[in-house]
């Protein structure tokens, strides 16, 4: 196996797919660590620390799986991306059965509201790709500013997202308010 680190991730997936079964298990091993950092930032209700391992590994797995070479994007940013989509569903559904229903709402203030109504979306068509400028962000954004957008541009609201990542409403708003700016900067 120390003969594979000699070759891109990309290189690899292509020899998986070619009938080498010993990179699956080599590109696991690889990004279990940043499963598992992941993991240590996150709570799943009614689970501990190994479910969510579990069910990030099960993300990078498809992440193995279904990897696109056409669409240009790295193995590695894909793989980040499929296992913390995995992971928030996991602590979504987790969430869903133990607060059932829920019934409480507050509104986002105004400013946060408007993040992607404010003109920064028209400028961002106009600009570029919205592909393009999701990435250039995530390399401005925090891991919690990263979690809060992804969460929110799935169209859950910011008491959704506050509940899914443990953390209190105003910690949500004040990251929304981060990126908006953050944002605007870029734009």
């Amino acid at each position: 196996m120390n003969d594979l680190k000699n070759y891109s991730d990309e290189e690899l997936i292509r020899r998986l797919r070619a009938g080498e079964q010993n990179i699956e298990d080599y590109l696991l091993e690889k990004y279990k660590p940043f499963v598992k950092s992941r993991c240590r930032v996150l709570f799943l209700v009614g689970g501990d620390r190994e479910d969510l391992i579990q069910e990030g590994m099960i993300g990078l797995f498809k992440a193995i799986r279904d990897f696109d070479f056409e669409n240009g994007t790295p193995f590695a940013a894909f793989a980040k991306l499929c296992v913390e989509r995995q992971l928030y569903t996991a602590i979504e559904a987790a969430g869903r059965l133990k607060n059932a229903p829920l019934n409480g709402y507050i509104s986002l203030s105004e400013e946060a509201e408007n993040l992607m109504d404010s003109g920064i979306e028209e400028a961002v068509i106009e600009k570029t790709s919205f592909q393009q400028i999701y990435r250039k962000a995530q390399e401005h954004l925090s891991t919690m500013e990263k979690m809060v957008l992804d969460l929110y541009l799935e169209g859950k609201d910011y008491t959704e997202i506050a509940k899914i990542l443990g953390k209190p409403d105003k910690s949500i708003d004040n990251a929304l308010q981060r990126i908006k700016a953050k944002f605007k900067k870029l734009l």
